[in-house]
C-alpha cells in the first residue's frame, strides 16, 4: 500500500505473519489509518514548518504525544504503535534540526480531560493520582508555552513526561526546570 503526499511516497510493507499477532485484518487497516493520523500527519506538518522557516531565526517543534511506548495498551495496537512514533521522531528530527535553529520536544501529558473520558473512567484515573486530578488541555499548554520560549532554546530532543501520577511531573514542575536553563547554561542541554 502506497501514502502519497507532496514530494513523499511511502510503501508500507505488512508480513503475511503479521495476521497471526493481529486478531482481526481490520486491525491491519487500522495501523494503517492511524499512521495517517498520528505520525504521518506531524511528519508532513514538521516538513512544512522547516520548508517555511526563515533562515536565521529560530524554530520551534513541539509534538504532543501520549506515552504509549511507555508500556503495553492492549487492545490498543494502532494508537500504541503510531503515537509512539511520535517519540522517536521527536528525539531523531531534534538532532537533524539542531543546526538550523529549530529545537524539536514533546508533551506527553498523561490521561488528558478533553471530553473523551467517561466519569468512571476519571474517577478511577483521579483515584490513582497523587493530586487526585487527571490533566486539562491548559496544563499542556502551559508546558508547550514553556518550551516555545527564549528560557528553552538549549532544549532539544526532550519528550517531557506531564503528570499528575508516576514517573512524571507537573506542568509547573517541567515549566519551573526549563525556566531554570535560562540561569544555567550547562543545564541547558539536559533540561527535563
Amino acid at each position: 500500500r502506497r501514502l502519497i503526499g507532496e514530494n513523499i511516497e511511502l510503501t508500507v510493507a505488512l508480513e503475511p505473519n503479521l495476521h497471526l499477532v493481529l486478531a482481526e485484518p481490520s486491525q491491519v487497516e487500522q495501523v494503517i489509518v492511524n499512521f495517517a493520523v498520528n505520525a504521518r500527519a506531524a511528519v508532513l506538518l514538521c516538513a512544512e514548518f522547516v520548508r517555511h522557516k526563515v533562515d536565521g531565526t529560530p524554530g520551534r517543534i513541539v509534538n504532543i504525544t501520549s506515552g504509549q511506548g511507555l508500556g503495553p495498551m492492549p487492545g490498543e495496537l494502532a494508537y500504541a504503535v503510531t503515537k509512539a512514533a511520535l517519540d522517536v521522531l521527536t528525539v531523531s528530527l531534534s538532532a537533524d534540526l539542531a543546526d538550523r535553529q529549530i529545537t524539536v520536544n514533546a508533551v506527553d501529558p498523561g490521561p488528558t480531560d478533553t471530553g473523551w473520558m467517561t466519569a468512571s473512567v476519571k474517577a478511577a484515573l483521579e483515584a490513582a493520582s497523587p493530586t487526585g486530578t487527571v490533566a486539562s488541555p491548559e496544563d499542556t499548554a502551559r508546558v508547550v508555552r514553556a518550551l516555545v520560549s527564549d528560557a528553552a532554546a538549549y532544549v532539544t530532543g526532550v519528550v517531557a513526561l506531564v503528570r499528575s501520577y508516576d514517573e512524571g511531573l507537573t506542568p509547573d514542575q517541567v515549566a519551573d526546570r526549563i525556566a531554570q536553563t535560562a540561569d544555567h547554561p550547562a543545564g541547558q542541554r539536559n533540561a527535563q
